[in-house]
């Protein structure tokens, strides 16, 4: 019985000390605190956001700032979505993968986006 436990101590403590390290690999990839909704606000109001990428069936967007680094943050709404992405129009964001609908001065909707047609 004692030669089963010794033989069966070492295979647990490996796992153990692998886990250890495998835990603090995973921990110290996340680079800081996440962002959310009111720091891409911010981001884009001070001009530090490079492009947006809007994820409908995520609820998400995805942004890049100046700097190169890529955040994805929650959707709180489709009017505040909305109006973060005419903020970024008007700072010269590049916006990818989102349809902007808004009433012109006809009160017909209309969409900045281009359609594809079919060929």
């Amino acid at each position: 019985m004692n030669r089963l436990f010794k033989s069966a101590l070492f295979p647990i403590l490996v796992v153990l000390v692998l886990a250890f390290f495998a835990l603090k690999i995973v921990n110290s990839s996340s680079s800081g605190p996440g962002q959310n909704w009111s720091d891409l606000v911010s981001q884009t109001e001070a001009g530090k956001v490079k492009s947006l990428k809007s994820d409908p069936t995520g609820n998400s967007v995805t942004y890049t700032q100046t700097d190169n680094t890529t955040h994805s943050v929650g959707v709180p709404s489709v009017a505040l979505l909305n109006t973060e992405l005419s903020l970024a129009k008007e700072k010269g964001v590049a916006i990818d993968g989102a349809k902007v609908y808004y009433a012109n001065s006809a009160g017909v909707f209309e969409t900045d986006l281009p359609a594809f047609a079919p060929a």
